[in-house]
């Protein structure tokens, strides 16, 4: 709950008490925005939120705010002290003590109590949270689905900003009016706006499921890159049996990614060589109408090619569990490189980057399947919403809505997501081109995919962040080519991308709460149920079947319909 106070502040104790070291790096490129997971039904207040306790205000009287005039610091004249629920990254040390923070409270006067939830089951927190009645003043990179911010906006949970961002932004209502794309994409059907969002407008973002494969251990077993599925078989047969690392050791794991929100890494990957599958936007286009792929007979094929990989022991078991942090652990393995093929975002999220592991690793195009399909997922739409959200809990929704402003100018984007100027970055100079070959306007210095306590890094807050107009030097492998490394590596999966995909959805109120309970149902067993039949805990070809009568029992029809109907209400021609 938000408060103003006059007394000595937190801020002020700490500023003589921490000491901030310098030189320090984070991840140089947002990971691909997991699909927000729509809220369940009413349960208790979520256990696991890392918070510092809330004192209880009385509410503000008006005027009592203090909130002083658009595009101004201080944001208020008295401290105000706000609440905000935040993904915590594993990249950041700690978000009350980092330099940003306190930089900006002592220059907007506005003290955050931070709510900081692990990525790992951010949603069902969230989702928790929401439906507890007991709400923080702001939802911060909480990746609120669109259905819940109309949802949890019709019931007065969310409140709308609309005149919020017409009478108290600057930074933001420029952006808006320049991007219509991100106005419109950030607006309900009802014309009310319950979250901010941004729009970075990243190329390699788009199709993020990527495959790395180590080309040293290619190199080393006489190999070229595969092209096929099964020519990768071969390859990773090869990483197991003929000890590329040179070790004398059987530890080669000739396969291994990740586990997020959205399912295993490598389902994300290699499933597209038998039938289109994006983990995260899990619908697809069949002849005009919109549909799934997850209980298709094709789809059945590339889960049994799957488990064909894990009972021979080419897929790491803990892929299937294994989150990011581990996996990162296990690239950077002192003793030994151990990772041959990576399903994942890009080898600073299982290597450090300012390492030399990380050179061994180069793109893996599409795979081209038993029946010909080769594609990759792809998902065009860049603007990211649900990512800054006010509760009628917030006493003091203009200071709230003005200390987020700062972050839509160039100034506040980059130093929340890159780090200080002149260490983490520069301004570009004459003559440096960006990705787009126009003017770029600034270059990185380090590579930031390592932990730090000085600015924020890259957690889907709303901000002003355009990745072309970065520098991008030659060198893929120095701080500055990261980018074009990623540009490049796009480049080679653009031509399998598919015609065309869902585009972002609004659901109907009337549909929304029927919707949700379904979409969470739905996303948690097929995932439950795709591990079990890799795993072998399942045979595919005896519990298919049951499978398929599950979800329709879950009601994947009536979720397909209302989808159809979100579509053709907003995208039909009549």
């Amino acid at each position: 709950m938000s408060s103003v106070k006059k007394q000595l502040t937190r801020r002020q104790l700490l500023r003589g008490a921490v000491g901030l070291a310098s030189g320090a790096v984070l991840a140089a490129c947002a990971q691909p925005t997991a699909a927000p997971q729509p809220a369940q039904a009413p349960a208790a207040p979520a256990p696991g939120a890392t918070a510092v306790p809330t004192k209880a205000a009385a509410p503000a009287a008006a005027g009592a705010c203090g909130v002083t005039a658009p595009g101004t610091f201080p944001v208020a004249k008295d401290e105000v002290t706000l609440s905000i629920f935040m993904i915590q990254s594993p990249l950041v040390k700690d978000m009350p003590t980092n330099e940003l923070t306190l930089w900006y409270e002592e220059k907007t006067n506005v003290h955050i109590e931070w709510q900081m939830v692990p990525q790992q089951g951010l949603a069902e927190k969230r989702n928790l949270v929401l439906a507890s009645g007991q709400y923080p003043d702001i939802f911060m990179g909480a990746g609120i689905p669109n259905e819940d911010l109309f949802l949890y906006g019709q019931q007065g949970v969310l409140i709308p900003l609309n005149d919020l961002v017409d009478k108290q932004l600057v930074h933001a209502k420029a952006l808006f009016a320049e991007n219509q794309f991100l106005r419109d994409a950030i607006t309900a059907p009802d014309g009310k706006i319950y979250a901010l969002g941004h729009d970075s407008q990243c190329f390699h973002c788009t199709m993020g499921q990527r495959l790395w494969i180590n080309q040293k251990w290619l190199d080393k077993v006489g190999m070229k890159m595969p092209t096929t599925t099964d020519e990768f078989y071969a390859v990773l047969q090869a990483f197991k049996t003929k000890d590329p690392n040179g070790n004398g050791k059987a530890d080669e794991i000739p396969l291994m990614g990740a586990t997020d929100s959205n399912g295993p890494e490598i389902i994300g990957n290699l499933m597209n060589a038998f039938t289109y599958y994006d983990r995260a936007h899990r619908e697809v286009f069949t002849n005009g109408k919109i549909d799934v792929p997850y209980n298709k007979p094709d789809f059945r094929d590339g889960i049994a090619w799957l488990a064909k990989l894990y009972a021979e022991k080419l897929i790491d078991p803990t892929a299937l569990t294994m989150q990011a942090a581990d996996l990162r652990k296990l690239g950077e393995k002192e003793d030994a490189q151990v990772l041959g093929a990576v399903a994942s975002f890009y080898p600073g999220s299982f290597q450090s980057l300012a390492g030399e592991r990380h050179k061994d690793y180069a793109i893996v195009p599409p795979l081209k399947g038993p029946k010909g399909v080769q594609l990759h997922a792809w998902w065009p739409y860049t603007a990211v919403t649900g990512e800054f959200a006010i509760t009628k809990s917030c006493k003091c929704p203009e200071v709230a809505i003005r200390w987020i402003d700062w972050f839509f100018s160039m100034e506040g984007g980059l130093r929340s997501r890159i780090g200080r100027e002149g260490q983490e970055w520069r301004k570009a100079e004459p003559g440096e081109k960006g990705l787009d070959g126009r003017p770029a306007l600034w270059i990185k210095l380090t590579p930031i995919n390592e932990q730090q306590n000085y600015f924020w890094g890259q957690v889907n807050i709303p901000q002003q962040f355009i990745h072309s107009t970065q520098s991008a030097c030659d060198d893929v492998f120095a701080a500055c080519g990261l980018e074009k490394r990623l540009y490049d590596a796009t480049k080679q999966l653009e031509p399998f991308k598919p015609k065309e995909v869902v585009p972002p959805l609004w659901i109907p109120k009337e549909d929304l709460s029927k919707y949700a309970q379904t979409a969470t149902d739905l996303r948690q067993y097929v995932d439950q149920t795709m591990a079990r039949f890799i795993s072998g805990e399942l045979k595919v070809d005896a519990e298919w079947d049951n499978y398929i009568k599950q979800l329709d029992r879950i009601g994947l029809k009536d979720y397909l319909a209302i989808m159809q109907k979100a579509y053709d209400a907003k995208y039909k021609k009549s």
